[in-house]
């Protein structure tokens, strides 16, 4: 699988190199390869080296000058001083903000980086790009294709590219524009549809084979660090661009199922990735970004689920952006014939082959789950006392005793709870959980704490039974007891509308609460909230 046989660089050994971007997915694979190199390296990110978490690739304390700095606001002078090099990683990766915000660090600070390293005298300043803003064609991109951009991030890079080259500075510069990067470390863009058959698979005993859609080619992320060591200091690489990809276009079914089979998951009957089908259906919706609103905090409340039931820390988070839609819609095959010509070669030629590394490294170290045997042994040892909880917000408004009811003067009532069930074994048509959360009383409490149970009596009148005690602003205890009435003809307001008295430390009634839960508001962000406790 392995065809890199070495990793080249035109740097004398013991060369000082500046890596932006440090602590970032290729950043520390290009810090890695650096080092292999005999290169000494000045690590810039705007993590500090106390926090960044790098598995044992380098130690941020003892192999490279490890420097904390927010480079838009850095003496940037002063960062590459005594080096010969920049290989700049650094970028605000994102397909859901604005150009205003992403230019200051994906375009201004290239030109105000490059000016610095021009004015040291740095010998060369090699710049990491983006491969999908090549206008849509059939075929291989080549570096000399036209560029169009679809969205505000890979405009920030078109234009990042047009700084250098219409620089007139005397340090050299080199463009890498990679494809789609994947690999052990990387947790943004490509690598979010590692977290897609995790989340099928908690609905499924085994996912479909998907097959066909529009193809690309990706890029390992040790490729994309060993393409920027080997065009370092490297004169027929000067004012040049170059792709970075391997060699295997694949449909975007392909990939999803390849994703699939490294997981170790049992892959169905193959069927077509719904390429027309699909934009007919979502060309509807593409400007209504309410639908991607609900569909983001849907994936990344059952990715937390999933989170919390394998016991992971993950950095990887399911995305669905407006944006990333255009990457599934036309085909993007990069040609990486001109970096090859200098004699670079890809560790991996085929997404299928860096893909079971990959993700047997984000099971390692607890960004995804395993479902071998012991794993699932273990998962249901631990559900014999396992339950859930979830999120819930309830407002309206109080009266206290005191008040004139015809008046029709009322407080802001609301009530934000976290509810626990703890043991599902118990859970029949009685459930009995724990509750804590903030209460807010206009004119009695503000946000005040409150503690209690929730109980669920599917067969009694009391259906929905909240009880709960809270101190006022002057100190003193008070209770509220919260029902709803069971109505089989009424269901929605049985769920969804509770009320009950206020009571003081001497158990007199000093008001009455009427609560709902907004279905329209709150069903989502509730939904999505639901979590494994044990």
């Amino acid at each position: 699988m392995s065809t890199q046989e070495g990793l080249k660089t035109n740097l004398e050994p013991g060369t000082l190199v500046l890596v932006t971007g440090a602590a970032g997915g290729v950043g520390r694979h290009v810090v890695r390869k650096a080092l292999d190199a005999g290169l000494r390296v000045r690590a810039i990110d705007r993590v500090a080296a106390t926090e960044v978490e790098l598995h044992g690739l380098f130690d941020p304390h003892e192999d490279v000058d490890w420097r904390y700095a927010e480079l838009s606001a850095a003496n940037l002078d002063a960062l590459v001083d005594g080096c010969a090099a920049v290989v700049h990683t650094a970028a605000l990766v994102s397909l859901s903000e604005s150009y205003p915000e992403l230019a200051g660090v994906n375009v201004e600070l290239v030109r105000e980086l490059y000016e610095a390293a021009d004015r040291a005298g740095l010998e060369h300043f090699v710049h990491f790009s983006c491969g999908a803003i090549y206008r849509p064609q059939s075929g291989l991109r080549s570096e000399d294709d036209p560029v169009e951009a679809s969205n505000a991030f890979e405009q920030t890079k078109i234009d990042s590219e047009e700084v250098l080259a219409s620089t007139s500075g005397e340090t050299h510069w080199t463009v890498l524009r990679p494809a789609l990067i994947y690999g052990p470390h990387c947790a943004k863009m490509g690598a979010s549809i590692a977290t897609l058959p995790p989340l099928v698979r908690g609905f499924m005993p085994y996912l479909p084979g998907i097959t066909g859609g529009p193809r690309t080619n990706w890029c390992y992320v040790e490729d994309a660090a060993s393409a920027a060591l080997w065009v370092l200091g490297n004169e027929e690489a000067f004012e040049r661009t170059f792709n970075v990809a391997d060699d295997t276009p694949l449909g975007f079914g392909e990939v999803i199922t390849s994703i699939t089979e490294a997981y170790g998951l049992e892959v169905g009957p193959l069927v077509p990735f719904p390429n027309t089908a699909l934009w007919t259906a979502l060309s509807p919706l593409i400007d209504r970004e309410w639908i991607f609103d609900l569909a983001r905090q849907l994936l990344r409340g059952l990715w937390n689920r999933v989170q919390h039931q394998y016991e992971l820390h993950s950095p990887l988070r399911p995305r669905v952006d407006r944006n990333a839609l255009f990457y599934v819609e036309k085909d993007n095959i990069l040609g990486a014939d001109a970096l090859k010509a200098l004699g670079w070669k890809a560790k991996y030629t085929d997404f299928r082959q860096g893909i079971v590394e990959t993700i047997r490294w984000y099971q390692d170290h607890g960004w995804a789950p395993r479902f071998d045997t012991e794993t699932r042994v273990r998962l249901k040892d631990r559900k014999q006392n396992v339950g859930f909880g979830f999120r819930q917000v309830l407002e309206g408004e109080w009266r206290d005793a005191e008040r004139d009811d015809t008046s029709g003067k009322a407080g802001r009532a609301r009530l934000t709870l976290q509810a626990e069930f703890p043991n599902v074994g118990r859970l029949a048509r009685d459930l009995e959980g724990n509750i804590d959360g903030t209460l807010t009383l206009e004119g009695l409490v503000e946000h005040a704490e409150v503690r209690g149970t929730i109980r669920v009596r599917l067969l009694s009148e009391d259906g929905i039974e909240y009880e709960m005690g809270f101190d006022a602003a002057d100190g003193t205890p008070h209770r509220i007891r919260l029902c709803s009435k069971v109505d089989p003809l009424h269901p929605v307001e049985w769920v969804t509308h509770v009320d009950g008295p206020i009571t003081g430390h001497d158990a007199e009634v000093v008001g009455h609460v009427d609560l709902r839960f907004h279905l329209r508001s709150q069903l989502v962000p509730t939904v999505a909230s639901v979590r494994i406790v044990h």
